[in-house]
């Protein structure tokens, strides 16, 4: 979860004060912030907002291996992807078009 998924859905759900909220902000700006991330050699965590503010998908790249790449809820099936198809729930469809665009990019 990065800061965008923290500051849009967690925070109107759990903080109901001014004060709460604030707090919150607080810890929030001290965590990593948005952006792909390299969570270990060959593997990298990417932005893929569309289903959720804060969604990634996962690149795996091991020696002597194919990549492989993992999309949870951004894309479901090679066919959604190659048609472009995105599920019925995804808070921001227009997002969710640009990451399956991305993806087609990260997976070529």
């Amino acid at each position: 979860i990065n800061n965008k998924e923290l500051t849009k859905t967690v925070k109107k759900l759990l903080f109901k004060t001014e004060e709460q909220r604030t707090t919150f902000e607080l810890i929030v700006a001290n965590l990593k912030q948005t952006g792909d991330i390299e969570i270990a050699k060959g593997m990298t965590l990417f932005e893929t907002p569309g289903h959720t503010d804060g969604h990634y998908s996962l690149l795996i790249e091991l020696p002597n291996r194919n990549p492989m790449l993992f999309t949870e809820d951004a894309v479901y099936s090679q066919q959604s992807l190659d048609l472009n198809c995105i599920s019925s729930f995804h808070l921001d469809p227009v997002a969710s078009h640009r990451a399956l665009e991305r993806i087609k990019e990260i997976a070529e």
